[in-house]
């Protein structure tokens, strides 16, 4: 939808990570294709990530003459053919997160401000997502830690009030388990004497 809008051919998002951008989602409209995973190196276009790590959005009616792109002049941009590029740094909390990447491929575009604002309007609703996901994943954690607190909690009781072995290691499995959320869960006991270790209980 955003490369038909701004009539385009490939648009991506890339992840920020320090020192590099590494692209999760690059689709190429005239391939109706997605691609993944190409990875930029900080070491190896340091202006660029000067520039988006300055909240610079970057306008690139002509890559071949603009400063902030020429360092992939040869490499990148012959490869894919990008002839003109978009690109808008994503922000949360004053922290670089990631970039928004619109590249012109069969022609040069001559961007307007209706495309650059489009662009803008785009990274932000990506913040709105990335900053929903991120919630979502901290109330997974917490979430994760509380049935983690109250599964140590029922082993503590357990281990006061039971004497019998067989029956505490089944119970202390069994809230691990749940717990942690897997499948199974294995106690072994080392034998000194035969130098092996046997499951005693799962």
């Amino acid at each position: 939808l955003v490369a038909q809008k701004v009539d385009v051919n490939r648009i991506s998002y890339w992840k920020y990570d320090t020192d590099k951008l590494i692209c999760l989602k690059l689709y190429i409209q005239n391939r109706n294709r997605f691609e993944k995973d190409i990875v930029l190196l900080k070491n190896d276009f340091p202006n660029y990530f000067k520039a988006v790590e300055n909240e610079t959005q970057i306008v690139a009616t002509d890559v071949y003459s603009s400063s902030e792109t020429a360092e992939f002049c040869s490499d990148y941009f012959p490869k894919f053919e990008v002839k003109s590029l978009l690109d808008t740094p994503i922000y949360i909390n004053g922290s670089l997160v990631g970039v928004l990447c619109i590249e012109s491929t069969t022609k040069i575009k001559q961007w307007d401000n209706e495309d650059i604002n489009f662009a803008r309007s785009i990274a932000d609703f990506l913040t709105v997502v990335i900053e929903t996901n991120q919630r979502l994943e901290a109330d997974k954690k917490l979430a994760y830690k509380s049935d983690l607190l109250t599964a140590i909690t029922k082993i503590t009781n357990k281990l006061l009030s039971e004497k019998n072995l067989e029956s505490i290691f089944d119970e202390i499995l069994l809230t691990i388990g749940e717990a942690a959320n897997v499948d199974r869960v294995h106690f072994f006991v080392n034998d000194s004497k035969s130098d092996t270790i046997q499951l005693k209980h799962e």
